[in-house]
């Protein structure tokens, strides 16, 4: 049977359960909301932060984003990366300063890696063919005496390697590995 209350004790049972649903409504809110928060925030940079060379690196979108210079670079290799792979330049940012670049290659991805970090810097770029190699565009041939940065995969009896001969910058690596080589090279043309 049920009990008979009167209409005051039923307001105050109906304002109780008004309360409690309420209480668990703002509570499950705050729950969500600060779980999101956190999830959010390991998602974008739990362990996608590192410091090299006093250098911040940070993972956002595919990409490790940095400023150096009080310029901001992004690489989708980070320096840990890409440490075991011998850069024997002596070429550096300034070298590029306002001046023409020129690229002969056969893959737009590492291409595209080293011209988004010096686009600032540079008066312009084009594509080129080295001279006394065969080129399968319509560019303009250039030697060595010219800014240009040469990618394209070793021969059968070459190792991958990044090497400097007069202005020639030549990255010589494996389709694969083409954007990671782009990116030490690019570390190293900034001093990292």
């Amino acid at each position: 049977m049920k009990k008979i209350e009167t209409k005051e004790q039923g307001e105050k049972r109906k304002k109780r359960n008004h309360l409690l649903i309420g209480i668990v409504m703002v509570g499950l809110m705050v729950l969500s909301t600060g779980g999101y928060a956190i999830m959010n925030n390991e998602s974008s940079s739990g362990n996608s932060f590192i410091k090299y060379n006093n250098v911040k690196f940070y993972s956002q979108d595919g990409y490790w984003v940095f400023n150096y210079n009080n310029q901001q670079f992004s690489t989708q290799y980070n320096p840990e990366e890409t440490k075991n792979i011998t850069v024997q330049t002596s070429v550096n940012l300034a070298k590029y300063s306002q001046a023409v670049v020129y690229f002969d290659t056969e893959s737009g991805q590492p291409n595209n890696e080293i011209y988004r970090n010096i686009y600032p810097f540079i008066l312009k770029t084009n594509g080129a063919c080295l001279e006394n190699e065969t080129c399968s565009g319509n560019y303009p041939i250039k030697d060595c005496s010219n800014n240009i940065i040469i990618i394209k995969e070793p021969s059968k009896n070459e190792t991958e390697r990044i090497y400097q001969e007069q202005n020639c910058i030549f990255i010589k690596a494996y389709e694969a590995n083409q954007t990671k080589f782009a990116d030490a090279f690019l570390f190293k043309l900034l001093g990292i």
